[in-house]
């Protein structure tokens, strides 16, 4: 918890801790969560020093853990850091989908998308399905796609240009000419 709340500190300075604290701070989070320790419980002990979390603090344990490539449990922190009050942005939801794109772990993005549109109400930046389509696109999952970006689209939410662009390229490259005409 004392660790948090010189990150914080820090972060509200407008200072940037060195590079490899992302490697400390992963290490410190996954010895305390190795202890059965819930997200929540972790991020509350932040209390007990007289901090507060916020979501910076959180989405930096978010990105520090993405660097070094402990992906579940970015994303288990995303998905349980309200219960300690630090509500999800963007950012957090950015750096687990950018992670998660360049391993090409499509199912898991997919479905990050999805919470993330449905369940806070987050719209997509810019760049973001882009991204998500061309992993997808390198995976040929060209159905799974559409069928994301269908339902960004049916939650009123917009979708970028190039986004449709990908699909439809992807469409072509496995030869599902009639749905790339659509």
């Amino acid at each position: 918890p004392l660790s948090f709340a010189i990150l914080q500190r820090t972060l509200r300075s407008g200072c940037l801790p060195n590079p490899h604290t992302h490697l400390l701070l992963s290490d410190a989070w996954l010895e305390r969560r190795r202890g059965s320790q819930s997200v929540a419980d972790i991020i509350n002990e932040m209390k007990l020093v007289g901090y507060s979390p916020d979501t910076g603090t959180c989405n930096y344990l978010v990105s520090s853990l993405c660097a070094v490539d402990k992906l579940d449990e970015a994303i288990k922190v995303v998905e349980e850091m309200g219960a300690a009050g630090c509500i999800p942005d963007v950012e957090s939801y950015g750096a687990v989908i950018n992670s998660l794109c360049l391993a090409r772990k499509t199912n898991d993005v997919v479905n990050i998308v999805k919470e993330m549109v449905s369940k806070a109400g987050i719209s997509p930046r810019k760049g973001m399905l882009t991204k998500v389509a061309s992993a997808l696109r390198a995976n040929r999952e060209t159905w799974k796609a559409i069928e994301m970006i269908e339902f960004v689209e049916s939650r009123d939410y917009p979708v970028e240009f190039e986004s449709y662009e990908v699909v439809v390229e992807g469409c072509l490259e496995v030869r599902e000419y009639i749905l790339a005409g659509k």
